[in-house]
């Protein structure tokens, strides 16, 4: 492996340690959870998009949560789903180099 491919590997490699200490320090919520139901069921745009509403009326009764938790847990379900998917693609960046 030449060594500029090499370097790009071991870099690759430090910044996927350190996303995976990332999202394993955000990952404290529990399954039951309104920010575990935002990161199930909504993609990255549907997340984003809904830090620009206000908090929804509905959500807030069916969980029993405060406006200001709604949008809490949609930012930490926006930034663990962000995290993953910035895992995702160093790992794919990964593979590609590792062969």
């Amino acid at each position: 492996m030449n060594p500029l491919r090499a370097e790009k590997l071991k870099q690759l490699k430090l910044e996927l340690a350190d996303a995976e200490e990332k999202i394993l320090l955000l990952e404290h919520f529990n399954d039951n959870s309104f920010t575990a139901a935002c990161y199930n069921d909504n993609t990255i745009a549907d997340l984003e998009e809904s830090t620009l509403m206000r908090s929804d009326e509905t959500d807030c009764k069916t969980w029993n949560i405060s406006p200001h938790e709604w949008l809490r847990s949609i930012r930490l379900a926006l930034e663990l789903k962000s995290q993953a998917q910035y895992i995702a693609n160093l790992e794919n960046e990964i593979a590609i180099l590792d062969d």
